[in-house]
């Protein structure tokens, strides 16, 4: 199966490990900047550059931009993470369906 093209695809990956520890480090910028802006010193700290009213607003905005950088620059790791066999698959199946309704 060939690997599907990124839609902004990092030059030298070509799946496998280095494009799994490109993806953890996206993943963990995001997650990173959630952490940090629900620090209280950070809100401080940034209510003394921005204004209070537009401290939401920058924070969603920032955490827009990450999820679509995430979103764009996500590399394919060129293979299965797992794989559910047989009749398992409708229980697992069934199972994500139930979690979102």
């Amino acid at each position: 199966m060939p690997i599907r093209v990124a839609p902004f695809s990092v030059f030298g990956l070509g799946g496998g490990w280095p494009a799994f520890v490109f993806d953890a480090a996206l993943l963990s910028v995001f997650a990173i900047h959630h952490s940090v802006f629900a620090r209280d010193g950070v809100k401080t700290w940034l209510s003394r550059v921005i204004p209070e009213r537009l401290l939401r607003s920058v924070y969603v905005w920032i955490a827009s931009i990450l999820l679509i950088a995430v979103c764009a620059l996500w590399q394919p790791i060129g293979t299965d993470v797992y794989q559910t066999p047989g009749g398992w698959k409708i229980a697992h199946a069934s199972s994500k369906c139930s979690a979102s309704a």
